[in-house]
C-alpha cells in the first residue's frame, strides 16, 4: 500500500471513529433527555387531574378511560393503568399499534418505594430488573420502564359510603389538604425501543451531518496527499530514468517550495 493510501486511510478512519463517537453521544444524550422529560411529565399530568380520585373510589372505568388515553399519546408509552390503593386493577388502556404489554405484579412495579413516592423500575422480559439505558432498549424490545405515581385524595378511601359531595367538600376546605390519603396509583409503562423510534428523526439529522463531515475529511485528505505525493512520484520516476541512462528527456517537476527546487 502506497504512503498516500495509508495517509488517506488513517485520516478517514479517524474521521469515522470521531463521527461514530459523536453519534453515540448524541443518541445517549437525546434518549436520556427524552426519558427524563417523560418521567417528569407523568406525575405532572397525574396532578393535573384531581378529579381522578372520584372514579378511582367509585371504580368508574368509563370516566378513567379518557385520562388513560391521554397518557398513551405520550412518546414511548406502551400502556397506562390505574389501580386502587390496594393495587387492584381498575382500568387499562394500551397504545394503539403497539404490542400488548404483560405488566408485572403491582408489588414488583412499586418495588421498595413508599406509598407516597413515585416508583421507577426497568424490567426485562422475564420481570428481572435491568438497566434503563438506550443500548439495552435497542436490543431488547421487551424492556420497559415502569413509572407508578400515587393519586391523592382529601378523604380517607377506607371509609365506607362516601359520596361525591364528600370529595368536593374536602377539596374546598384548605385545611383538609394538609392531610392527603393515597386513593390509588397510575402506572405508565414506557418502551425504550419505542422511545428511540420517537427521537430517530432528530438523530437522522445528526447522522447526515456526521456523514458529510467524514466525506469532507476524505476529500480534503485525498487532495492534500495527491498534491504532495504526485510531484515526488514523478521525481522518483525521473531519477529511475537518469539511473537507466535516459538523459535526453527534460525533467519537468510541478509543485512549489523544496520539491520544485
Amino acid at each position: 500500500m502506497r504512503i498516500a493510501a495509508r495517509i488517506n486511510l488513517l485520516v478517514i478512519g479517524s474521521a469515522v471513529a470521531l463521527a461514530l463517537a459523536f453519534l453515540l453521544f448524541a443518541i445517549h444524550r437525546d434518549y436520556n433527555l427524552a426519558m427524563d422529560q417523560l418521567l417528569e411529565d407523568i406525575p405532572t399530568r397525574v396532578q393535573s387531574h384531581p378529579e381522578l380520585q372520584l372514579p378511582i373510589y367509585f371504580r368508574d372505568e368509563t370516566r378513567l378511560g379518557p385520562v388513560l388515553e391521554g397518557f398513551t399519546t405520550m412518546p414511548g408509552v406502551a400502556v397506562a393503568v390505574i389501580y386502587d390503593a390496594q393495587g387492584n386493577l381498575i382500568a387499562r388502556r394500551d397504545t394503539p399499534g403497539r404490542p400488548r404489554v404483560n405488566l408485572p405484579a403491582f408489588s414488583m412495579a412499586r418495588a421498595d418505594f413508599a406509598d407516597t413516592e413515585q416508583s421507577l423500575v426497568t424490567l426485562g422480559a422475564g420481570g428481572q430488573p435491568v438497566s434503563g439505558g438506550w443500548l439495552g432498549a435497542l436490543f431488547d424490545g421487551q424492556r420497559y420502564t415502569h413509572s407508578v405515581v400515587p393519586v391523592f385524595a382529601g378523604v380517607n378511601p377506607l371509609q365506607k359510603g362516601l359520596k361525591y359531595e364528600d370529595f368536593a367538600a374536602a377539596l374546598l376546605q384548605p385545611e383538609g389538604l394538609s392531610s392527603l390519603f393515597v386513593i390509588g396509583f397510575t402506572h405508565v409503562a414506557i418502551s425504550g425501543r419505542a422511545l428511540l423510534t420517537e427521537i430517530a428523526p432528530g438523530l437522522g439529522i445528526t447522522f447526515a451531518i456526521c456523514t458529510l463531515l467524514v466525506l469532507l475529511c476524505g476529500f480534503i485528505s485525498v487532495r492534500f496527499t495527491r498534491s504532495v505525493t504526485s510531484p515526488l512520484t514523478r521525481l522518483a520516476e525521473a531519477a529511475d530514468q537518469v539511473a537507466a541512462g535516459q538523459l535526453e528527456q527534460p525533467l519537468d517537476v510541478e509543485g512549489s517550495g523544496e520539491i520544485r527546487e
